[in-house]
């Protein structure tokens, strides 16, 4: 029995140790990720997408048709005119990207369970154009660009890509494993409450630093943390007064006195009413290739009816009473909602200044409404067709206030495998079998043991699944080696780095945090240089001149004033 016992803790060293995928290590974080890892043995890497659309001259058309995921906020940053968080990250796309011809503004808009996969199966005609599918961009005087993203750690947690593009590091580094995790002592942390928050600072953090704190800079999401992911950081908020971070909750909240987060109460009126604050009003205004019909009735019940692929007519019954239909239609009347109130005069001085505003939206009722019903439901395909149309026009109205100097990145974060209909009630009961009472039903694609002996638990529920399930079980431990972090690549950000908890202390980094500078001191140095240095250049060109002077006859002088010399002489 001892002899059985040392040889499977010699498996488990095995099988957990060289055996794990890099995705899987890039993904681990000591003390915050589980201790066992579920991957699918033909696990296909994640259908994310990013569209590019620009409306500002940053766009050279290149070779690329990919972007690793953490290199996302070096296309913000450098877009914004300020240096990447990778230093390595020269893309030949942004060649237009530069400090004196930056956008005025950015935005990031998110859809979370959305894929290429998706997209190409529901041919919808907005997305078909701006993936440049068809000739016609639904976006006036845009250029586009789509590229794959790659290099997506494992477990492809939602929230954990969003720490990701918004800070330009690895969950090995900013520790966003997950939506919640389990500590040390068994006590459950929230991502983003308290000190379970990122270690890296994301770009809302370092375009306010950069630019003195006078960007405006509004996240919103129907999940609290998602749109904490793209939020300033609170040590911050006091240097930074143009800073705004909506999620749906309890209260309803406001943006330049124009509400965006609502209550179900007030939502229903909203939708019902006729008005242009009502987005479905905005929707039927849009021009489409995708028409679709809303109704809205007293009692909260929203009639959506649109056309299928075959050509019929389909009609689909919302209830806002119910949390998730809720939330999709909370989601697309908050971002219609800031569209709106940006363009208010309370807005206009924000708007109208040469300092770099951020927006950053993260919408994930799309995934509710497919857990709930089903990715194949006539709900899900509803939602697709709204979205379609809502997405083209919410960059429409948002570059409407920045004519000619916006840029914005449209995020599509695959159909992830927590949020398809597959049925994994099979694969915990096994899980149960092996590990009584297990939480990784709520914690699925990872499980977190209790004991020592975790090496010999991973090896029996590897050896399991593998046969049974097409599943492979990875146990990282504290001793796996992980990719180590460069402190120089990351120089500019040691200084916010150490605003989050847990940040390693300066004296244990060797890099020194270059300073920041804001724009006015930019602006000011830039005018003394140049200034001085034309004046160089006159001063070196007079002196030239000075000493180039020959004496000699100046011809229109000499004729008006011709002295007879001869008779001075005879006199």
């Amino acid at each position: 029995m001892r002899f059985q016992s040392l040889l499977l803790g010699i498996c488990a060293c095995t099988s957990s140790g060289a055996a794990v995928p890099d995705d899987v290590v890039a993904g681990y974080f000591p003390g915050r990720s589980a201790d066992v890892v579920f991957k699918p043995v033909n696990h296909k890497p994640l259908d994310a997408e990013l569209i590019l659309v620009d409306q500002a001259g940053l766009l050279h058309r290149g070779n690329e048709d990919s972007l690793k995921a953490h290199n996302f906020a070096d296309v913000v940053a450098r877009g914004l005119g300020v240096p990447p968080v990778n230093s390595d990250f020269t893309p030949a796309f942004l060649g237009g990207a530069n400090f004196f011809r930056r956008p005025r503004a950015n935005l990031v808009l998110s859809i979370e369970s959305l894929g290429a996969n998706t997209l190409k199966a529901a041919k919808l005609p907005h997305f078909m154009a701006l993936t440049q599918q068809t000739d016609v961009s639904p976006i006036k005087k845009a250029n586009l660009d789509v590229l794959a993203l790659t290099d997506i750690s494992y477990p492809n947690h939602p929230l954990s890509l969003s720490a990701t593009l918004f800070t330009g590091t690895k969950p090995y580094q900013h520790g966003i494993v997950a939506p919640e995790w389990q500590s040390s002592s068994g006590s459950k942390k929230i991502a983003y409450k308290g000190t379970a928050s990122a270690l890296s600072a994301n770009v809302a953090d370092i375009v306010s630093q950069s630019f003195g704190g006078k960007s405006l800079i509004v996240s919103f999401s129907g999940d609290e943390q998602h749109a904490a992911a793209s939020c300033l950081h609170p040590k911050l908020l006091a240097s930074n007064q143009n800073h705004h971070c909506l999620a749906l909750g309890d209260t309803e909240e406001q943006l330049f006195g124009k509400r965006v987060t609502l209550s179900r109460d007030s939502l229903i009126k909203v939708l019902a009413s006729s008005g242009q604050a009502n987005v479905l009003t905005a929707l039927r205004a849009f021009p489409s290739d995708s028409p679709a019909s809303y109704s809205v009735d007293p009692r909260g019940l929203v009639t959506v009816s649109f056309q299928d692929q075959k050509g019929g007519t389909q009609k689909v019954v919302f209830d806002l009473h119910v949390d998730e239909d809720r939330k999709f239609f909370s989601e697309l009347q908050g971002v219609h909602s800031i569209g709106m109130s940006i363009g208010s005069q309370d807005a206009e001085a924000f708007i109208q200044d040469n300092v770099p505003d951020l927006y950053s939206v993260t919408l994930t009722g799309y995934t509710a409404l497919i857990e709930k019903y089903g990715r194949a439901s006539t709900e899900a395909a509803a939602a697709l067709h709204m979205l379609d149309n809502a997405v083209p026009m919410f960059v429409e109205h948002f570059s409407s206030h920045y004519p000619g100097r916006f840029f914005s990145q449209i995020v599509l974060m695959g159909s992830h495998s927590s949020t398809t209909a597959v049925d994994k009630r099979a694969l915990f009961a096994k899980c149960q079998e092996l590990v009584p009472g297990n939480n990784v039903a709520s914690t699925f694609p990872s499980m977190f043991l209790a004991g020592e002996n975790k090496n010999h638990v991973c090896t029996s529920i590897s050896m399991a699944l593998s046969k049974e399930f097409a599943f492979q079980a990875f146990c990282p431990s504290v001793s796996l080696v992980t990719p180590s972090f460069n402190a120089q690549t990351h120089a500019r950000f040691l200084q916010q780095r150490n605003l989050r908890a847990g940040a390693p202390s300066p004296a244990k980094l060797t890099a020194t945090p270059t300073t920041t500078y804001t724009h006015d001191e930019v602006a000011t140095y830039q005018i003394v240089l140049w200034l001085s240095i034309l004046m160089t250049f006159a001063l070196f060109f007079a002196v030239i001149a000075l000493c180039c002077m020959d004496f000699k006859k100046d011809p229109l002088l000499y004729s008006t004033y011709n002295p007879k010399w001869e008779n001075r002489k005879n006199k």
